[in-house]
């Protein structure tokens, strides 16, 4: 009797560790950091929005098949279009001009459909392409590798 008592202690306490430490919680958008709602409304004002709390972060998810992720503060890190097709025109130019420049160099038909931004700078994924390029924080390029 202990000893079942005692293995069904420690799967729930494994279970909890291993499951619980993502908490997501749906929101309503005007629960988010004003400047992330400012973000929303601006880049994709008509499309209708499923807002969650995921720990300290705050995740989006459109009904045109973009996902954007902001930090606790509202100042996005991640947009990403989950079906690989383009970002809005006004997405992309969130980039810094060098950035710009050279995708359209060295990848012209490559299609943006994730930015990432860190402490590091930008990263970039396209379809088409199929590439993966890290910018610095000004927009210069670091490095590329290929997706394929």
């Amino acid at each position: 009797m202990w000893i079942c008592a005692l293995c069904s202690a420690m799967f729930l306490t494994i279970f909890n560790l291993a499951y619980g430490a993502g908490h997501k919680e749906a929101i309503e958008t005007n629960d988010m950091p004003t400047r992330a709602q400012q973000f929303m409304k601006a880049h994709f004002g008509k499309a209708t929005l499923y807002a969650y709390r995921d720990d300290d972060k705050f995740k989006v998810k459109t009904s045109t098949y973009q996902e954007v992720e902001f930090d606790k503060n509202g100042r996005w890190e991640e947009i990403e279009n989950t079906r690989h097709q383009s970002l809005p025109a006004s997405v992309i130019a969130l980039l810094p001009a060098p950035a710009h420049s050279y995708m359209t160099a060295h990848f012209p038909g490559g299609i943006i459909y994730e930015i990432k931004r860190d402490d590091k700078g930008y990263v970039v994924k396209m379809e088409g392409e199929k590439v993966k390029i890290r910018f610095d924080p000004q927009g210069n390029y670091v490095k590329h590798k290929s997706l394929k």
